[in-house]
């Protein structure tokens, strides 16, 4: 044995002079993260120190060397690997993720596993389950390696019984990776492992909202170096506790740890908007987020500054975020600038394309979004009402031409011209003082298009489509 290992060794430092040229993989491409895994252990040889004595076995098969009668090879390289499995196992992983051949990989990870070769075992389950789809015959590869102490095999399995929401066995399986943290050093879970497994733990937890025990488990995750921990810890004190310092903090905390997950970033805006009413640090992570690419961010920009508009009537700014929006295909960006200009109505504000800083190709991309969207302008003119006349005059030609091709032109004297009104009668009316027609008294009123001011039926049919009186006042 010790002269084959000499033998092996001597062809390492020849190798190593020739400067090998071990081909790259193709470009394959699969769902799973331990797939990938399995791919990088496969290249990455010469980072595994348990498997050097084999390299000169390994360096011949990614050179060409034929692998399928291993005892034959000269010089007994093969014989050495094969007294416990490894070189089996690199022959699956080869055939399986560089030869593509499944059939003649099963051969070899079964050869590996009988040599009791653990890794064998959770190669073979990944090709079950990532490319065959096989999850029965997975599990019961992940479960044998598990009963060997494979902590990759039990954090599979962590995994697959948390997809397939069977959370009690999955926080079995999770567990025994947390615990193996209380092994011997050289038994010892992985710190990358155990983080995983942590993390997900948690993630099971909060599934079955067990807070108290997900925050637990967050936190050691976070402690192993899984900062993206920090925003799970945050959403359950913002979302399920409403603990929003809490949240705050731990946003923070994993900002402050490189983690930029716009959702995250944004839902922190969402706080120091709408609970602290500090807009200043609101804009700042609205800003942060948009600036990552998060369209909903994009929009509570634009709605912000819509609201600051309102006050100050500076309407530019709202309309820079409504018009990004728009460049990026959302509907939700034609739909609030449509509400931006009727707000501007709304308070007898009359806009310019030039307050708006809009060219003509921007009026273009609006009217064409629009168009990809019938369902959503349908409901702007059926539902609320929106009419020619609540627009600024240079929007006019665009939208009546939209709302011609689109067959949606409003005829007065229709029937359904009332529509709106009697939905919002039927849905909002409530007993008050009208405040135009001065009643005696409560009456059924029903609120204006654009704000929640009631006035009488006698009035809102008179006044519907007019600025809201009240709103003037303010």
């Amino acid at each position: 044995m010790s002269d084959n290992i000499d033998m092996a060794n001597a062809q390492v430092s020849a190798l190593d002079n020739e400067s090998p040229n071990i081909p790259e993989f193709p470009d394959i491409k699969f769902d799973s993260i331990d797939t990938l895994e399995a791919i990088c252990d496969c290249m990455e040889v010469r980072m595994r120190p348990e498997f050097a004595q084999y390299e000169p076995v390994i360096v011949a098969l990614f050179k060409g060397g034929d692998i399928m009668e291993p005892a034959s090879a000269a010089g007994g390289m093969h014989e050495v690997a094969l007294d416990d499995g490894i070189m089996y196992h690199w022959c699956g992983l080869y055939q399986c993720y560089y030869m593509r051949d499944l059939a003649r990989a099963k051969e070899y990870f079964n050869l590996a596993i009988d040599a009791g070769c653990v890794y064998s075992l959770n190669s073979l389950a990944v090709v079950y389950s990532d490319i065959e789809n096989n999850n029965e015959e997975a599990s019961k590869h992940y479960i044998a390696a598990a009963k060997l102490g494979s902590y990759d095999a039990m954090l599979a399995l962590g995994h697959y019984y948390h997809d397939i929401e069977a959370y009690n066995k999955a926080i079995k399986y999770l567990k025994m990776v947390t615990n193996g943290i209380k092994q011997p050093a050289d038994k010892m879970v992985p710190d990358d492992t155990y983080a995983s497994a942590a993390n997900m733990l948690a993630d099971t937890y909060t599934c079955i909202n067990k807070h108290t025990s997900a925050i637990k488990f967050y936190k050691l995750a976070a402690e192993k170096g899984l900062h993206e921990a920090y925003n799970s810890i945050a959403k359950i004190y913002d979302d399920a506790m409403g603990l929003y310092d809490n949240a705050v903090e731990y946003y923070k905390m994993a900002l402050d740890a490189g983690v930029k997950d716009p959702e995250s970033i944004y839902k922190l805006a969402i706080i120091y908007d709408s609970v602290n009413g500090d807009y200043d640090k609101a804009d700042k992570y609205y800003l942060m987020a948009h600036d990552l690419g998060y369209l909903d961010a994009t929009l509570s920009l634009g709605e912000m500054y819509l609201e600051h508009a309102r006050v100050a009537g500076d309407y530019a700014k709202a309309t820079k975020y409504y018009m990004h929006a728009v460049t990026l295909g959302s509907k939700f960006g034609f739909i609030d600038f449509i509400s931006l200009l009727t707000s501007a109505n709304s308070a007898d504000i009359v806009l310019t394309r030039e307050d708006l800083n809009l060219t003509e190709n921007d009026i273009t991309a609006i009217i064409n979004l629009a168009k990809q969207h019938p369902d959503n302008v349908r409901h702007l003119v059926n539902d609320h009402y929106i009419t020619i006349d609540v627009l600024p005059e240079w929007f006019r030609g665009p939208w009546e031409s939209l709302l011609t091709e689109l067959k949606l032109m409003i005829d007065k004297t229709d029937p359904t011209y009332m529509n709106y009104f009697n939905l919002k009668q039927r849905h909002h009316a409530k007993q008050v003082e009208c405040g135009v027609c001065l009643t005696d008294g409560p009456v059924t009123c029903v609120p204006f298009n654009w704000c929640m001011h009631y006035v009488c039926l006698t009035c809102y049919p008179k006044l519907w489509d007019k600025p809201c009186p009240f709103c003037r006042l303010e």
